[in-house]
């Protein structure tokens, strides 16, 4: 998906919403390569828009109880996900049945925290994505996805109020 056309979805799924109705969770773990994706996006979008931003790192299901009482109706969810894709390319993607790369007994799955979500306040829930090229433990993000980083952060910029 190009970027553009990437764009022009998001500002679809955003459309008629204020800041008090949208949300960003970035998710991921800095110490494992590119799963560092959503918190460096967190760092290069923080002070760039109106709407709630939160950092959920390795356990955003701890996270969850604050932003549903903000009762939003999107939430955008920032993370490394294996979706075929090339190194450092974005999706927006559906979270049903995902789930991240590095998934372990304490990171929620996606399909959960949009369920979980739906249920408490109504919300949607949406997965700007990056593909990784490796999250091995102690190595920096991929090239590809380090400058993925500034894309998305520019994207959800444009896009979100």
């Amino acid at each position: 998906m190009t970027d553009e056309r990437l764009l022009a979805e998001l500002k679809t799924e955003v459309e008629g919403l204020s800041a008090e109705k949208t949300a960003v969770l970035c998710v991921g773990n800095p110490m494992r390569g590119d799963d560092g994706f959503g918190p460096a996006v967190f760092a290069a979008l923080s002070g760039r828009i109106e709407s709630a931003l939160f950092d959920g790192a390795e356990a955003p299901e701890n996270l969850l109880g604050a932003l549903a009482r903000l009762e939003p109706r999107l939430v955008v969810v920032v993370d490394a996900v294996v979706f075929g894709g090339a190194p450092g390319e974005l999706a927006l993607l559906e979270p049903g049945g995902m789930r991240t790369d590095g998934f372990d007994t304490h990171t929620a799955s996606l399909s959960i925290i949009s369920e979980f979500m739906r249920e408490a306040c109504g919300a949607s829930l949406r997965v700007l994505a990056v593909q990784p090229a490796c999250t091995e433990l102690g190595t920096p993000l991929a090239p590809e996805v380090d400058e993925a980083v500034g894309r998305a952060a520019d994207i959800l910029a444009a896009a979100l109020p």
